[in-house]
């Protein structure tokens, strides 16, 4: 009882010094966080060891704490204390609080519920969810993430109204490792778009392929090949070898070698630049090539100069190939770079306002590298090489 007396008085004192301090604004945003004052650090410290005590010693002080004059930091500290005890009363005082206008208060008592981890509190925070805008909403799904409870986070995807409230939930059961759920949303028959991102987040690329497979959205279908190369694994980089080969569509093709591309897979594109049936496609994956700039892309470079199979002379490729790229590199300093329809221009100011700049793609400078090259250095069966345009 000693103790009862103590903490209300210390409570008390300081709710005092708080009532005749200016009141808080009852705007709905909450408070930028500040340092506490000296009063509230006093009430803060009998919060704290209200945390030792019984619940039915504790429980009253805190009630008086939360209807009193006391700042709202101390009132959110109550709302922690409050979800640490194991009461049918302090779960009620919560749940009403979760509910209230105050846009501060509110969003601690949410947070709390979240902490104390309560199956009946949590369960209840789904009409808070429902009845709540937007912020509301992800600050439920904030304190469902923190208690773990993905069958709650799954309900609210598989309920949401809106393309945007799917994306978060979705987004949430990402962070909470959700596989299986995210994949019971997958099977719904209009996927969602936050499903993708979702997918990449868990690197499940199962469940990326099976919508690219799948009969749904046609522009969904396309955009999941291409986040297939954002898994960035082996596993992912053979999968879209796969989709590129067996597709005849041509933007499933080009979804896949943008998935290639991001993913890295240079020997991935030379094989298929190898296996190509007609120039338009060796020119579209030869661009592939050109933009990772790795040493595929010299090789096949070469070849479509001199007509032969990339790769075809590997014992001596290696070491032309880096002198090449040594002397590219050098040329392509005296070139201002600038990026267009995703390729890369190298460009020389020209002096003449008709036309300031002349450029050149990677691939043009390049071959008049190469060519410059073959120019200096003639072999000795044939006539040097005509420049390229």
């Amino acid at each position: 009882m000693r103790f009862r007396i103590t903490m209300l008085a210390a409570l008390l004192m300081a709710g005092a010094t708080y009532a005749q301090a200016p009141k808080e604004s009852k705007e709905s945003k909450p408070a930028v966080e500040r340092a506490p004052s000296a009063d509230e650090e006093l009430a803060l410290a009998a919060m704290e060891g209200l945390m030792a005590q019984p619940p039915e010693r504790a429980l009253p002080i805190i009630k008086k704490v939360l209807a009193g004059s006391q700042t709202k930091l101390v009132k959110q500290r109550a709302l922690f204390v409050l979800s640490q005890i194991d009461s049918p009363e302090a779960r009620e005082i919560l749940a009403q609080t979760a509910r209230s206008s105050d846009a501060a208060m509110r969003s601690e008592a949410i947070r709390s519920i979240g902490i104390g981890g309560d199956p009946k509190s949590l369960d209840a925070l789904q009409q808070v969810y429902n009845a709540g805008g937007a912020d509301v909403k992800e600050e439920v799904l904030q304190a469902w993430m923190i208690a773990g409870r993905k069958d709650l986070v799954f309900q609210a995807a598989l309920n949401a109204k809106t393309e945007e409230e799917a994306a978060k939930a979705i987004h949430m059961l990402a962070v909470m490792g959700a596989t299986d759920e995210l994949r019971k949303l997958g099977d719904r028959p209009n996927a969602s778009r936050g499903l993708l991102d979702a997918y990449v987040m868990s690197g499940d690329l199962a469940s990326l392929r099976k919508i690219a497979e799948g009969t749904g959205d046609r522009s969904l279908r396309i955009e999941a090949v291409r986040r297939i190369g954002m898994i960035g694994s082996d596993d992912a980089r053979i999968a879209l070898r796969d989709l590129y080969a067996r597709s005849t569509d041509a933007e499933f093709k080009e979804a896949a070698l943008q998935g290639m591309l991001m993913a890295s897979d240079e020997q991935g594109v030379l094989t298929l630049y190898r296996a190509a049936k007609t120039s338009d496609e060796k020119r579209a994956l030869l661009r592939i090539l050109t933009m990772m700039d790795g040493d595929a892309a010299l090789q096949a470079i070469d070849a479509a100069l001199e007509s032969k199979s990339p790769g075809a002379d590997s014992a001596t490729a290696p070491a032309a190939n880096t002198l090449l790229e040594k002397k590219f590199q050098r040329a392509a300093k005296q070139y201002e770079k600038f990026q267009h329809e995703g390729q890369t221009l190298y460009c020389q100011r020209t002096g003449t306002k008709s036309m300031p700049y002349t450029c050149l793609t990677e691939a043009q400078l390049r071959s008049e590298v190469q060519s410059f090259e073959r120019w200096r250095n003639p072999v000795p069966r044939g006539p040097p090489p005509t420049g390229q345009e």
